[in-house]
């Protein structure tokens, strides 16, 4: 029997636990206390008391202190839960929903953390990112914060974060080089002050290896890809595929940016530039001056050398009766190459129907021409009918080709100008709406944004 009890009452806890864990508040954007409303001003936003009250006036006290000192605005929000939702992006949009920091510093800083995901995140705004880059975001995380969070001590925590982010960037204030603040430093001292490889983190490998990659097919391309239509076959310069890639790199880096949220994309940009800009300027202007002059020639597909060139005259001693018949009537145009690598010798044709030929199913050659086109325009009645009418000039045969236009259909401009009626008063309440949100968060703080600069760590 005691066993039945124990089992029974273990089963009635861990529902109880469930159930507990299920209506634990779920924060989304709109629903977090934010601090600009207030009517005092607060540093901590802590709905379901998450950190003592005296963890809460310290960190209080110490932001402000910071703000005074370097006109860094910084929010600290404790939450039980947000639900599915992804933190680092939860902090990225209540960052800018609450336009965190000064508008023309973006010097503004939001400390996330989410008890049921057990993570802490560092958002950062523009101008903060110089120096609360991801990879120091991440080392104040572990050497302040993380080893207490793992042991469930969430106030002391964030107290101790707080705390040591704040030193570090009274620090960066002291030394000149908090590039946010905007006063008068040497440019020695800021850019002596950065940590560019913790700036850059990976995305500077990932910069190097796009940049090799692009080095690799600007001047090797036509060597790694084949010439597989020799009628559009041409010499492609180092410089325009240099082009072409650099421009294909750039819109996959924006669409991983837009849809993956990665933030060093745009730092992989910059350095990208850069060394491509070094490299590529230096071996192109090798290049053109070494080859200034030269035939322009193709890589030949049998032995790999630099040797094919197209053939201009005496065409017609390579093409057979039916292929000189059709060029010679206009039917197709013909483009001839051969290797003058020795013994290779290859040669290589392509070939393209021009406008109005079509194939002639007795000939079976394009040798159909068009010759005439008859017109009836559709009527609201009726529907229309285009001919067009053919000539073989090989088999003298003719033949027509029929197609039904559809009617013409009433036109409903006075829904569509409705419909753009209403369109335009909900654009015009919506802009009324957004004023007036704009209204109520402007004032002496708020007004920053974040490109999704920081870090986040589980514990």
């Amino acid at each position: 029997m005691n066993a039945i009890k124990y089992a029974i009452t273990g089963a009635l806890l861990l529902l109880l636990t469930t159930v507990n864990l299920a209506l634990a508040n779920s924060y989304t954007i709109k629903s977090v206390p934010n601090p600009y409303q207030q009517s005092e001003i607060i540093y901590v936003v802590d709905p379901d008391n998450v950190l003592t009250e005296e963890d809460t006036d310290t960190i209080n006290q110490r932001l402000k202190a910071l703000e005074q000192a370097t006109n860094i605005e910084t929010v600290v929000v404790a939450l039980p839960s947000v639900g599915q939702v992804d933190t680092r992006e939860f902090a990225n949009k209540l960052f800018n929903h609450w336009k965190i920091g000064k508008k023309s510093q973006g010097n503004g800083l939001l400390i996330l953390l989410v008890i049921d995901q057990r993570k802490v995140v560092f958002e950062v705004g523009y101008g903060l990112e110089g120096n609360l880059t991801d990879a120091k975001s991440y080392r104040l995380m572990a050497e302040y914060m993380l080893p207490l969070l793992k042991q469930n001590q969430f106030s002391l925590g964030m107290t101790e974060g707080v705390e040591g982010t704040a030193s570090y960037l009274e620090q960066q204030y002291a030394n000149g080089t908090l590039y946010s603040i905007g006063h008068n430093q040497s440019f020695y001292a800021f850019v002596s002050s950065l940590d560019i490889i913790g700036y850059l983190g990976n995305s500077l490998y990932v910069a190097i290896a796009f940049a090799i990659l692009i080095v690799i097919y600007s001047f090797w391309g036509d060597r790694i890809f084949t010439i597989r239509n020799w009628y559009k076959a041409k010499y492609v310069t180092p410089f325009s595929r240099f082009k072409k890639s650099l421009l294909l790199t750039w819109v996959i880096m924006i669409v991983m940016s837009y849809y993956l949220n990665i933030n060093f994309i745009y730092h992989i940009v910059i350095f990208l530039v850069l060394i491509l800009s070094i490299i590529l300027g230096a071996f192109l202007s090798i290049f053109r001056n070494k080859n200034k002059g030269r035939q322009k020639k193709l890589i030949c597909p049998t032995c790999r050398h630099r040797s094919i060139i197209e053939m201009i005259d005496n065409k017609k001693s390579k093409l057979s009766k039916d292929e000189q018949y059709l060029m010679s009537v206009g039917a197709v145009t013909y483009r001839l190459f051969y290797c003058d690598e020795e013994p290779c010798n290859a040669a290589f044709k392509g070939s393209q129907t021009n406008a109005g030929w079509t194939m002639c199913s007795h000939c079976q050659l394009p040798t159909k021409n068009l010759i005439k086109v008859a017109k009836i325009d559709p009527t609201y009645q009726e529907s229309g009918l285009l001919t067009l009418y053919y000539h073989c000039v090989k088999c003298l045969k003719d033949s027509k080709k029929t197609r039904v236009i559809p009617r013409k259909q009433e036109s409903s401009s006075s829904s569509d100008r409705d419909s753009y009626d209403d369109s335009s008063s909900s654009r015009s309440s919506s802009s009324s709406s957004r004023d007036s949100s704009s209204d109520s968060d402007s004032g002496s703080r708020g007004g920053g944004s974040s490109g999704g600069g920081g870090a986040s760590g589980s514990f």
